[in-house]
């Protein structure tokens, strides 16, 4: 495949991303914006936004695999809800969380996290689909990993050049806004576009 045809499918992917997974767009945006605007986060909107983000990618990707409307509708509502309630907890705990509770959110995140991977395999017979998606999932990270890391290089020598040749005097702040929004932002959306 020619470099040309791969970056033009790259982007037809990218923008193909804001309608497959649009509700893990939208956590990903406000987690982005949140921190760059240095918005106070408390522990529950964290969660909300980060474990909120990993479900929706989760269960999006399931519900394309899954044969019932029903028990897709169903199960993502369920997923929701539990989702809403542990917010809601953690709202009301405020500040003051255990060290127990926070080890329970730590596994209920990773549990999200590999739902991704298992949550498509689960009635299927044979283990061989999950291994060829748990391989492409890893080479869509490594593409994203470098996509990001070339986008942001690339927009990095673009403000050290402004600075440079204008004499502009760019603050280091943006520098760290700028890899918050390719860290945050960018180098999931890229991943999103290379799930099978």
């Amino acid at each position: 495949m020619k470099l040309k045809q791969f970056v033009k499918e790259s982007f037809t992917k990218i923008a193909a991303v804001f309608k497959r997974f649009p509700v893990a767009i939208i956590c990903l945006a406000v987690l982005t914006v949140c921190l760059i605007a240095e918005v106070d986060m408390k522990p529950w909107s964290g969660w909300f936004l980060v474990v909120g983000a990993m479900l929706s990618l989760s269960m999006d990707n399931w519900r394309e695999l899954c044969q019932s409307k029903k028990l897709a509708i169903g199960a993502t509502a369920g997923v929701y809800l539990v989702h809403i309630v542990i917010t809601v907890i953690l709202y009301h705990l405020g500040d003051d969380i255990s060290k127990a509770v926070w080890a329970a959110l730590f596994s209920i995140a990773f549990l999200a996290f590999l739902s991704l991977f298992c949550l498509p395999f689960l009635r299927q017979k044979n283990d061989v689909p999950f291994w060829h998606f748990g391989f492409n999932l890893g080479k869509a990270a490594g593409i994203s990993f470098v996509f990001t890391l070339v986008m942001f290089g690339g927009l990095l020598f673009i403000l050290f050049a402004f600075d440079e040749l204008f004499d502009l005097h760019i603050h280091g702040k943006i520098y760290f806004k700028l890899s918050i929004f390719s860290g945050v932002f960018a180098f999931p959306v890229i991943f999103m576009a290379f799930i099978p």
